[in-house]
């Protein structure tokens, strides 16, 4: 059950949405995605069991997902054991995507914008608990406190403002009581990177410079502008390219990118104590959200997962670091978010195989009536709502969007309160849960299991 919300700002890409786009950069241009994919563009040397099975993941998202060009990196501890890339960062130029090349970071960027408010934190120079509006004046509504942008409990909304717009001179209008519910913000996220701007008097490009590439020797991380990327391809339409810029995304190769991660457990940049609260699931309305200071939590066979997700035109990228296995796997991938398959699919492919896990199974059998009576109701988000019902023995539901019914049909339980189904069929990674996870429920979290994705709340 997956609801998009990372997918909200837009950069122009070039359309090579159907198959005769790609095959007028001629024949010749399939044939090297193909070998690239056989031979692979990396230097480091993979280890010995991980390569055939990446190699094969990563062939499955160019032949069958959509993928145009993928970077791949795994790290065991501090060495790089699969550093590869796949297909094509350039078609018109037949430039081969390898592990050095240099992705937009899209919603990922979150993690380093929300490490520069950790830092100010550590040092004492911001209070988490503190409202906004002591760092950006201009901020008329002082209920907003910095942990409500770090958390998406903040109520502002998920479009991302104009600059000059970004302080809210006219008063906002929240979803919600901030700190109440949870909504993916890109609104807020960019006053979180306002307020590091702010603190630090200077851009964002020089405090990612100097307190967090510098000192991690990280030499291909800088702000994203027009042409310091591979090219990105999509089905959207072309739109302005200044978006990554006046968003201030992150840009960086899978290299660097995984050496961030990692640099979290190691104590380079903040204390072990600051990134246990970056690590630390969001707690509302009585029960806890797998989303911590613009940090994804995920679990996979009972192995924590930390990392962050983005998804722009053009681009799908995550990276996800598995602290008490030392693992860390990033995949950066130059195609549209609606590929067959999204960067964070991959990442669970990948993790599954080094951390010799099975695919999960769902259940058989029907679910207990005191657990169909407790989630039974309506669930909205936005303009959709999700009404669960109880159809002989089996949880249905029925999905109406924009006033018109979209779907219909019996989710398949995953014990617990999970469940798999809905319009996109049954995907044992892609989960509903019902909320808290005792008693009435009263929240539907849907996403997948390395990412929390939207929030439905019941209805009275």
């Amino acid at each position: 059950m997956i609801f998009d919300t990372e997918n909200r700002e837009a950069v122009r890409v070039t359309d090579y949405s159907d198959d005769d786009a790609l095959r007028g950069q001629g024949d010749s241009c399939l044939k090297w995605a193909a070998l690239v994919v056989l031979a692979a563009c990396g230097a480091a040397k993979p280890g010995p069991t991980s390569q055939p099975t990446i190699d094969t993941i990563a062939g499955a998202a160019l032949r069958e997902g959509g993928a145009v060009g993928l970077s791949i990196v795994v790290m065991h501890g501090d060495q790089v054991v699969h550093g590869r890339g796949y297909g094509l960062a350039d078609v018109d130029h037949h430039v081969p995507a390898t592990e050095r090349s240099v992705y937009p970071l899209a919603s990922l960027s979150k993690q380093y914008w929300g490490l520069g408010i950790a830092q100010l934190v550590e040092s004492g120079r911001l209070a988490v608990d503190s409202s906004i509006a002591d760092v950006l004046h201009d901020f008329p509504d002082r209920r907003v406190s910095v942990r409500h942008l770090l958390t998406h409990t903040s109520g502002l909304g998920d479009d991302a403002p104009d600059e000059d717009d970004v302080t809210f001179r006219d008063a906002p209008k929240v979803m919600f009581e901030p700190g109440s519910w949870w909504h993916y913000s890109n609104r807020g996220s960019i006053l979180a990177r306002r307020i590091v701007e702010q603190l630090n008097g200077g851009s964002w490009d020089r405090y990612l410079h100097d307190r967090i590439a510098t000192p991690l020797g990280l030499t291909s991380t800088t702000t994203c502008t027009f042409d310091n990327h591979v090219r990105l391809y999509g089905k959207q339409p072309l739109l302005p390219a200044s978006e990554m810029t006046r968003i201030a995304f992150v840009c960086a190769n899978a290299i660097d990118v995984a050496r961030f991660e990692r640099s979290l457990d190691t104590g380079a940049l903040v204390r072990p104590e600051t990134v246990r609260q970056m690590r630390t699931a969001t707690r509302i309305a009585g029960f806890e959200l797998p989303y911590g200071w613009f940090t994804r939590i995920g679990e996979l066979g009972g192995h924590r997962a930390y990392g962050h997700t983005g998804n722009f035109p053009g681009v799908s990228v995550a990276a996800f670091r598995f602290p008490a296995d030392d693992l860390t796997i990033v995949v950066l991938m130059n195609s549209s978010p609606k590929a067959g398959f999204r960067a964070y699919e991959l990442v669970t492919r990948i993790a599954r195989a080094e951390l010799g896990l099975a695919e999960p199974e769902l259940h058989d059998g029907k679910v207990p009536h005191t657990e169909l009576e407790a989630i039974a109701g309506t669930y909205v988000y936005g303009d959709v709502r999700v009404t669960v019902s109880d159809r002989d023995g089996s949880a249905w539901i029925t999905i109406v969007e924009g006033g018109k019914q979209v779907y219909e049909g019996a989710l398949v339980w995953a014990g617990g309160r999970s469940f798999a189904g809905g319009p996109d069929g049954v995907h044992a990674d892609e989960l509903g849960t019902f909320l808290p996870p005792s008693g009435k429920a009263t929240a539907l979290a849907v996403g997948h299991r390395m990412l929390l994705d939207n929030v439905f709340r019941r209805e009275p």
